[in-house]
């Protein structure tokens, strides 16, 4: 009897498709219940799916008040019984992942509910005592970035509500990861700036500005004079304009019994606070990211004052360095760099008057030079690439040479003097030539003495190659290169390259100098 014959017609494939093609989803079956909880539905691992695929009647469910405020709260309280994998694991990653699926009704509820009572819950997240846990700050910092990305002006309002307690707890666990990178974020002055890690939501314009613009005119703002909008006050974070927040983390900074990752991220906020000021006052003013947020340099203008750029001196390059801990003093070199880097100039200034920042790094140039040359600034040994035990130069002493040529770069007399005077551009050659596989070293002593060769001043120009003795240093290199290379298997040393570059420099100069005197 054949296949087909076997089969009668209530019996085929066919016939029964109907159920053997209705494949029930667990959740749904729960969600037909009359009454079920939902821990029950977090523990489906289809939820999330079904939460993107707008089913109705689960969407009803986690857009009721209560059910928000409790995956709120899984999110931001750790559980007491921390061996329970479901509340401290599954419950707080589910939460966290369904709220930002980014559903309008969950969105409303979690914002505009008892006029904010729940992100309020959130914002207590940050004013635990205890330290954070990774995974919860990282839910926490993928929540409020939505929030803030789909409910701009009402997550404002609540920020600057809740300003005071929030900014000390961002100070506070300034040494979770994402805390700090959400601050940074806070702080930008432009949303589109803000907006640029947030791509990753659904629905998100490429374009800018975004149809629920940030700082967007609505029907009562203001038209400037020339034609854009001026928004109020409610629609920016009054921490863009106070300088609180700078001096919690210069406190941050300055604290010898904080993290190490605390002094870490606070310097890094402070630096992203200083180029993005300057990136926005570089703006042109016609452009669409200048006319579409009200920009302050409130917080820039403050870490410029004299009394800041002092506290960031003495953090830096402290009088008693067996006290000040190694993580404060390069945070505060980092700052203090990137201070000095918005006072470079392409030509030497006409004016003896200094920025607070170099006249502040210029009378600490002593303590700066005597810390390049100690040995005890040394971070220990490491093995190079020949198989040999060699001093390691240390981070921060690789920043004190970057301070140098930022110092050089600002052009001022001044500066030169006392660059001539205490054997800074001697001590930065001797360190170049003393640690042969230091690349960024190398990279940074180079850009010196390139520039002192370009558009330097005659003193300087004088005491690299004189003093510093620049020319038979090269020579002695090369021929200490010569004999690294003869052994067998031998390689060039690490500085090899920069210093072809700098020769080059020198060849270019003597050939402009001869064809000028042939011109003459």
């Amino acid at each position: 009897m054949s296949l087909f014959s076997a089969m009668a017609d209530d019996g085929s494939v066919w016939a029964q498709g109907s159920s053997l093609f209705n494949i029930s989803s667990p959740l749904n079956d729960l969600l037909e219940k009359d009454d079920f909880t939902l821990e029950q539905v977090l523990q489906e691992d289809e939820l999330v799916q079904e939460v993107k695929t707008r089913n109705t009647k689960l969407l009803d469910f986690l857009s009721q008040e209560a059910i928000v405020q409790q995956l709120v709260e899984y999110v931001v309280r750790t559980p007491e019984d921390t061996s329970d994998d479901l509340r401290t694991l599954k419950y707080p990653y589910m939460s966290c992942e369904v709220i930002c699926c980014d559903i309008t009704s969950i969105t409303e509820t979690l914002v505009t509910s008892c006029e904010g009572k729940i992100v309020e819950t959130l914002f207590e997240f940050l004013y635990q005592t205890q330290s954070l846990d990774p995974r919860l700050a990282g839910y926490f910092e993928k929540i409020v970035t939505m929030l803030m990305v789909r409910k701009p002006q009402e997550m404002t309002a609540l920020l600057n509500k809740n300003s005071e307690p929030l900014l000390a707890g961002f100070s506070r666990h300034a040494a979770s990861f994402s805390v700090a990178e959400l601050l940074k974020r806070l702080l930008q002055p432009y949303q589109a700036d803000y907006m640029d890690d947030c791509m990753d939501f659904p629905g998100m314009s490429m374009g800018f500005p975004p149809s629920n613009s940030w700082y967007g005119a609505d029907e009562d703002d203001h038209l400037s004079a020339s034609g854009t909008p001026t928004a109020s006050k409610d629609k920016t974070l009054t921490w863009q304009s106070e300088p609180t927040v700078v001096d919690l983390l210069l406190a941050t900074l300055a604290d010898a019994k904080a993290d190490s990752d605390a002094h870490k991220h606070a310097s890094e906020v402070l630096v992203d606070i200083i180029h993005c000021g300057t990136r926005a006052q570089q703006t042109d003013p016609a452009s669409p990211a200048s006319s579409s947020a009200p920009v302050s340099f409130a917080l820039l203008d403050h870490l410029e004052t004299k009394e800041v750029a002092e506290k960031l001196v003495a953090l830096a390059v402290p009088s008693d360095d067996a006290a000040s801990c190694v993580s404060s003093m390069t945070g505060a070199i980092s700052v203090l760099s990137a201070l000095l880097s918005r006072a470079t100039n392409a030509q030497y200034c006409a004016t003896d008057e200094m920025p607070p920042a170099v006249a502040c790094a210029v009378a600490r140039l002593p303590q700066v030079c005597a810390i390049l040359k100690a040995d005890a600034a040394d971070a220990g040994m490491i093995r190079n690439q020949r198989h040999q035990e060699v001093p390691r130069l240390g981070l921060r002493r690789l920043k004190m040479v970057g301070l140098v040529v930022l110092l050089m770069q600002s052009k001022y007399q001044k500066v030169d003097i006392a660059l001539l005077e205490h054997h800074a551009i001697e001590t930065c050659l001797d360190l170049f030539f003393t640690f042969e596989s230091v690349n960024m070293l190398h990279a940074d002593v180079e850009s010196m003495v390139i520039g002192i060769l370009e558009s330097g001043s005659h003193e300087l120009l004088v005491g690299l190659v004189k003093d510093a003795r620049l020319l038979p240093r090269i020579i002695e290199a090369h021929e200490k290169n010569d004999q690294a290379t003869a052994v067998a298997k031998g390689f060039s040393l690490g500085f090899v390259g920069h210093l072809h570059r700098i020769c080059n420099m020198l060849m270019t100069m003597l050939e402009d100098h001869q064809r000028g005197r042939l011109a003459e």
